[in-house]
C-alpha cells in the first residue's frame, strides 16, 4: 500500500494489480488467524441470540403449546423471552452484531472482489426475506425480515466494491482515514436516529409496509419486528472495519499476533472460516431439531 498523504486520496502504484477479479492465481496466503477467531467469536453471540429467539417464539408457532408443554418448559420459554426482550439486552446485541460487522469490514482487505461478494450475500438475504414472508403468512405471526444483517452487509459491500472499482479506474486510493471518518460519522448519525428521533420506537407493521416505508427501514429511520439492521448506523460499522483493514492488513495481509496462534482458538477459527454457512444454516438446523423433538410429543403448528 502506498504511503498516504494528508489529502483525501493517496497514489498507489500497485493499485492496478489489485483490480477486481485479478489475483485468483496468486499464491495462496496463510489465513490471518485473529480475523477468523474474532469473526467466529462474534458469530457465536449472534447464533445464540437466534436460538434464544426460537425458544421464545415456540408459544406462537405451536397452537397447543400451553396444553402439551411441561410446566418447566413453559417457564423456560417465558424466561428466555424475558431475557432477549429486556431493554438492556440491546447492548449485548449491539456488541456482538457490531463486532461482527466491523470484522466483516476488515475482511474486505482480503477479498478479491467485494462487489461480487456483496451481490451474492444480497441475493441470499432476499431469499431469506421471501422465506420469512411465507412463514409469516403460514404461521400468522410476524417473522418477516425486511432488512436484516445480511441485507446490510450485502448493500455495504456493494458500495465498498464500487469504491474500489473507481479507485482502480482513476489509479488513486482513498485515504483509509477518510473512510474511517465517514464510517464513524454514519455510526454516530445512526445513534442520533435512535436516541434523537426515536427510530427504534417507530415499529412498522408488516401489513403497512410500502416502498417508502421500506426505504425508511433500509436507512434506519424505522424498524420492523423481525431483525432490522438499517444502513445507518450499521454500514458505518462496516466502513470502520474497511478502514482498519486498510491500515492494519492491506500491506502485508499477515497476522499481527502470530505468537498467540494456537490450538486453543481453532474451534472459533473454524466457525470464522465458514461464517456464511453457519449463519445461513443455523436457523434451518434449529427448526429441524426442535420439530424433530417436539412434533412427536404432540406439539402442533398452526397450519
Amino acid at each position: 500500500m502506498a504511503k498516504e498523504n494528508s489529502g483525501v486520496i493517496a497514489t498507489s502504484p500497485n493499485l492496478r494489480s489489485q483490480s477486481l477479479g485479478e489475483g485468483s492465481k496468486a499464491k495462496k496466503r496463510k489465513r490471518v488467524w485473529e480475523i477468523d477467531f474474532l469473526r467466529g467469536f462474534f458469530l457465536t453471540g449472534v447464533l445464540l441470540f437466534h436460538l434464544a429467539y426460537d425458544f421464545s417464539a415456540l408459544p406462537y408457532v405451536f397452537y397447543n403449546f400451553y396444553e402439551v408443554a411441561p410446566w418447566d418448559f413453559i417457564k423456560f420459554s417465558a424466561w428466555v423471552s424475558d431475557v432477549i426482550y429486556n431493554p438492556d439486552m440491546i447492548w449485548g446485541v449491539r456488541f456482538f452484531s457490531g463486532g461482527f460487522l466491523v470484522i466483516t469490514g476488515i475482511s474486505c482487505a482480503f477479498s478479491r472482489n467485494n462487489l461480487v461478494r456483496g451481490l451474492k450475500i444480497l441475493a441470499v438475504a432476499y431469499l431469506i426475506t421471501l422465506a420469512t414472508a411465507i412463514l409469516t403468512y403460514l404461521l400468522d405471526t410476524d417473522m418477516f425480515i425486511a432488512f436484516g444483517i445480511l441485507h446490510c452487509i450485502g448493500f455495504s459491500l456493494i458500495v465498498v466494491g464500487l469504491i474500489e472499482w473507481v479507485e482502480i479506474k482513476v489509479g488513486h486510493r482513498l485515504s483509509a482515514w477518510i473512510v474511517l471518518g465517514l464510517g464513524l460519522a454514519i455510526w454516530a448519525l445512526g445513534y442520533w436516529f435512535i436516541y434523537g428521533l426515536g427510530a427504534e420506537d417507530m415499529v412498522l407493521p408488516v401489513e403497512d409496509l410500502t416502498p417508502w416505508g421500506y426505504l425508511r427501514v433500509m436507512f434506519g429511520l424505522e424498524v420492523m419486528s423481525g431483525d432490522t439492521f438499517g444502513l445507518v448506523p450499521n454500514a458505518g460499522k462496516i466502513l470502520v472495519g474497511v478502514a482498519l483493514g486498510r491500515l492494519l492488513y492491506e500491506k502485508n495481509k499477515a497476522s499481527l499476533l502470530p505468537r498467540l496462534d494456537g490450538r486453543w482458538g481453532k474451534p472459533l477459527e473454524f466457525m470464522g472460516r465458514h461464517t456464511f454457512a453457519f449463519y445461513i444454516l443455523c436457523q434451518p438446523v434449529y427448526i429441524l431439531i426442535l420439530a424433530a423433538v417436539l412434533l412427536p410429543q404432540g406439539f402442533r403448528i398452526w397450519f
